[in-house]
């Protein structure tokens, strides 16, 4: 889930951005996949590439006042996504890229947490 103020909507989907082979991969499937997920989910729901690396299956919801209704509107439409979503992620037999290199300790973003003093 995604909040974009300048756009005014909330993006509520599943994110493919490990690697290029990867995202490739995820996106060849939901495509085989994208009629009856459009049946299940609805047609709002789009799926689509970026980059070489990174796409998206994900739907659009108009940004209002972020209270109570809201929230659960938005929380239940997400749950209902990944309840749909997660046995093709299951079934999809990607191999991770990128997630499964290890990293040096304190990751990439190592050098921007330094302690000033």
């Amino acid at each position: 889930m995604w909040v974009n103020g300048p756009l005014e909507v909330i993006e509520i989907g599943l994110h493919f951005e490990d690697g290029p082979l990867s995202t490739a991969a995820y996106l060849a499937h939901f495509d085989r996949h994208i009629v009856e997920l459009k049946h299940a989910l609805g047609p709002q729901v789009e799926l689509e590439r970026w980059t070489s690396s990174w796409g998206h299956l994900y739907e659009l919801a108009p940004l209002t006042r972020l209270d109570a209704a809201a929230v659960e509107r938005t929380a239940a439409r997400l749950a209902a996504i990944i309840m749909a979503l997660q046995p093709l992620v299951e079934t999809a037999g990607v191999a991770p890229e990128h997630s499964a290199v290890a990293v040096e300790p304190g990751g990439p973003w190592r050098k921007w947490r330094r302690r000033r003093g």
